[in-house]
């Protein structure tokens, strides 16, 4: 299996355990209505899925939660007068961060300090009140119960900077090991109605906190009834604050019903007191194919996708629909003035504040329900919702399944293929003569010789340039080479080799070996010195390239996205490569390789807001879309450049020698093409191996040897090896 397929099954397990957690209140205790159905397709017994969970543990066991990335974002007033721009001081969101307001139209600066904590989401008022909330030691905390969590702050300033209300809540280590701080003090979201000069933060387990814009001061707290009219509401999915008023539109798809056949979706009208006003909400049985069924209800966007074609929200009734291109809640034409009563004859008569229009989406209908006061001018808070009308609709086109699409993956077509001159090709076999196949890893030593891991016998096998077999590397002292997804192995100038040593999972008893990723070190010979060489930390595990010209080994971590560490003479380490030259921190690290003249290319990918969302308590970020880039550093780690690669989003594996980046794309069905670029990304052309066409997989790694004169590419699953000329 490439790297690629197992960080997507990685990425897979993770989104799974999250959304298992995320049906948990986060309080010591399992929810009561709490359904495995909510993470897993209808069918699978709970027994199996609990087993499946506990595979995962292992690996949270190894690394902590996957934490998301807290890039520098900036926020402006609804009016667009103040901008707020946050730049965290590391990609965690803990500690101090660089906090910049400025006035937008005049460009002049209010303040501009290093805050000693990072808002993780934040927002700025019309006035130029900042608020927001922030982890003092990270969202995550830190998941040893031996250790501080930290605080969750919910601070407020002026216009001129200075601090008006500052509230702070002790984390407490999860005991569960999963890095999550209980009690659960933390947000999944914010929003601010600057209408009415409040902040909402919605909390885990749908707790609302509405604070005032004005002073800071916490106003009302509530929790979105799930009984009676609102029954099965659960996760909170749009909230909308109706103009001119103090009310709040909930939306909720995805509660379930008392058993395993039906889902429950409910619109409910919340007052300024977190009272409900009114609510729907209905059954959706589920369909003979198990799928998850389509919401019955679905508030209307007010501003649907400009192409209208794969937004499953946008309004089909966009040429003839009344209500098509006005705002839903507009105030209606008609004056709010009644006409004249005479006194004494009761109360005045309802006046209509908003209208929404609401899908079916199993009814095919579309019903618009009008809000009425009774008494405005009083704020008495008599509100009625009514229908108004209902008519037949067509359901909007639905948006393609992103898993299908990844797995469906293909290369730009537009991308010429290379002219390329091959100049060998060769089979990688054993010391017996017998082909290697499934490897778990190579790399290019001196002289373009090739040494390559064989996953079956868990031996380093090195071969001449031109795939003759040299010497095989045999672990001992009790120790086992990584032969999983997280084999890794580099060579140095001198011929020095280093091959990860396994930390035992799916092979026994995680820790059996304490020097667990550490390096297995060899000479040059093959002979194994006595001391495995150790990376910087737990954390920098799962690659490792020699950095030639400054005779380094350069570590990175995948899971962490802390960087590249780096060691001179393999002893005394520096500072970690955590920053793109673009000014966005690295994130997901997927391949780092290195030039003859010590310049180094990271590949990382961004997560963007995948993992996100009301859906599970995993912490929100400001929004920022997915995005998969490579950065060029110089030796010594100062960032160059970074080139957007997001439009090649199914390149796996890197090389790069100081003038050309040489990628693979080997996803399913078999697609065995080398891309080459230009080091400032401009596409040269993809080679196209036609000899591993036909195989069932494909898994390349891709060399850029003979000085840069020449791709080698080898198949990891066939053990096959490609030279070719530069084109």
């Amino acid at each position: 299996m490439s790297q690629a397929a197992i960080i997507q099954l990685r990425l897979f397990q993770i989104h799974l355990t999250l959304k298992w957690v995320g049906a948990m209140r986060i309080d010591g205790a399992l929810r009561s209505d709490f359904t495995y159905h909510s993470v897993m397709p209808m069918g699978i017994p709970r027994t199996l899925l609990l087993a499946f969970l506990i595979q995962c543990l292992p690996t949270w066991a190894g690394y902590g939660p996957t934490v998301r990335t807290l890039q520098p974002y900036q926020v402006v007033s609804p009016n667009g007068t103040w901008r707020l721009d946050v730049k965290p001081g590391n990609r965690e969101g803990a500690g101090p961060a660089l906090t910049t307001l400025t006035n937008a139209t005049t460009g002049e600066i209010a303040w501009k300090t290093m805050l000693p904590y990072t808002f993780w989401q934040s927002c700025v008022n019309d006035d130029g009140t900042v608020g927001g909330y922030a982890y003092t030691k990270g969202a995550m905390g830190d998941s040893d119960p031996t250790k501080d969590s930290g605080n969750f702050l919910v601070t407020f300033l002026d216009a001129k900077g200075e601090t008006m209300h500052l509230e702070s809540t002790h984390q407490t280590p999860s005991s569960y090991g999963m890095g999550f701080p209980i009690p659960a003090h933390r947000a999944d979201r914010l929003l601010l109605d600057g209408a009415n000069n409040r902040m909402i933060m919605l909390m885990p387990g749908g707790l609302f906190r509405c604070y005032s814009m004005w002073s800071g001061t916490l106003q009302y707290a509530f929790e979105p009834d799930s009984k009676g009219d609102a029954s099965g509401y659960g996760t909170t999915d749009k909230i909308r604050f109706i103009p001119q008023t103090r009310l709040m539109l909930l939306e909720s798809n995805s509660g379930w019903g008392g058993d395993d056949t039906t889902v429950l979706s409910c619109i409910q009208l919340i007052d300024e007191g977190g009272r409900k006003l009114w609510a729907a909400s209905q059954h959706k049985f589920l369909r003979d194919d198990k799928e998850s069924p389509i919401p019955r209800y679905r508030i209307l966007d007010e501003e649907p996708a400009a192409d209208g074609e794969n937004d499953k929200n946008a309004d089909p009734f966009a040429d003839n629909d009344p209500f098509a291109g006005t705002d839903p809640f507009a105030e209606p034409e008609a004056s709010k003035e009644s006409a004249e009563i005479p006194e004494f004859i009761g109360p005045p008569a309802p006046q209509q504040i908003a209208t929404f229009a609401v899908y079916f989406g199993d009814s095919e209908e579309k019903a618009v329900f009008s809000i009425l006061e009774a008494d405005s001018e009083h704020n008495t808070g008599d509100y009625r919702v009514v229908e108004i009308s209902r008519e037949k609709w067509a359901r909007p086109k639905e948006a393609p399944n992103e898993e299908e699409e990844e797995e469906e993956a293909t290369p730009p077509v537009d991308f010429p293929i290379a002219t390329a001159r091959k100049l060998t090709e060769f089979q990688l076999r054993d010391a017996d003569g017998k082909p290697l196949s499934n490897l778990s890893a190579v790399a290019i030593g001196p002289d373009d010789q090739v040494y390559a891991i064989d996953s079956k016998s868990g031996r380093v096998h090195a071969y001449d340039r031109d795939g003759k077999f040299l010497r095989v590397c045999d672990s001992a002292n009790g120790h086992t080479i990584e032969t999983g997804w997280r084999s890794a192995i580099a060579v140095d100038g001198k011929g020095d080799i280093f091959a990860r040593i396994s930390d035992g999972y799916g092979e026994g008893e995680v820790g059996d070996d304490p020097s667990a990723g550490h390096y297995l070190h060899f000479s040059p010979n093959g002979t194994l010195n006595e001391k495995p060489l150790e990376p910087p930390s737990d954390k920098f595990t799962e690659n490792i390239v020699f950095q030639p010209r400054v005779d380094r080994l350069l570590f990175s971590g995948f899971e962490q996205g802390v960087g590249v560490k780096s060691g001179t003479k393999y002893a005394n380490w520096g500072e970690p490569l955590t920053q793109r030259a673009d000014g966005q921190w690295l994130d997901y690290i997927q391949d780092v390789a290195c030039a003859p003249d010590g310049s180094i290319a990271v590949r990382d990918t961004s997560a963007g807001d995948i993992f996100g969302g009301f859906g599970n308590n995993f912490p929100r970020v400001p929004s920022h879309l997915p995005a998969d880039t490579i950065t060029i550093y110089k030796a010594d780690g100062n960032p160059i450049r970074t080139i957007d690669f997001s439009r090649y989003a199914g390149l796996t594996e890197i090389a790069f020698d100081g003038k050309h980046i040489a990628a693979t794309f080997t996803y399913n069905p078999p697609t065995p093409l080398v891309y080459v670029f230009t080091s400032d990304g401009t596409p040269v052309g993809a080679i196209r191996i036609a000899e591993l066409g036909e195989k069932e997989y494909v898994d390349l790694r891709p060399f850029l040897v003979s000085g840069g004169k020449a791709i080698l590419a080898v198949d990891l699953t066939s053990g096959m090896a490609f030279r070719y000329e530069m084109p």
